[in-house]
């Protein structure tokens, strides 16, 4: 019995995170928070949004074990694995849906860094006229 309302309430809040995660804003509460997406607003919802696509498959691979597996503590290890599985999955997908987008603003902002410190040093760019 424990099993099922533990696959039943797994898959209520995986349904939730697939809903929710296209909506979220950068906070530092829900999400997927990691170093590379709290760089930009931009890199959080797209990490988001490939989260939450990356999430339908195991929505469904829970509700075909509350549909087919009939014993309780089965029930219960596969919704475990189905957890950690996705965990895991959730991570490299948004990684790899933003690694460009972070590269890019990492490069920006050196260069913008580097330039910054020229100013700052009393650098001065002579223009041809």
């Amino acid at each position: 019995m424990f099993g099922k309302i533990m696959t039943i309430f797994t898959f209520a809040l995986m349904v939730f995170c697939t809903i929710t995660f296209g909506f979220v804003k950068k906070n530092s509460y829900f999400g997927i928070r990691t170093k590379i997406t709290m760089m930009s607003e931009d890199i959080w919802h797209k990490a988001h949004i490939a989260g939450a696509i990356a999430t339908v498959p195991f929505d469904v691979i829970l509700l075909l074990i509350m549909i087919f597996v009939e014993a309780s503590e089965t029930q219960l290890w596969l919704t475990l694995l189905t957890i950690i599985i996705w965990s895991i999955v959730v991570l490299v997908v948004s990684g790899l849906a933003v690694r460009e987008d972070a590269k890019k603003k990492k490069i920006h902002e050196e260069k913008e860094l580097k330039e910054q410190i020229k100013k700052e040093s009393g650098y001065r760019i002579w223009v041809k006229k």
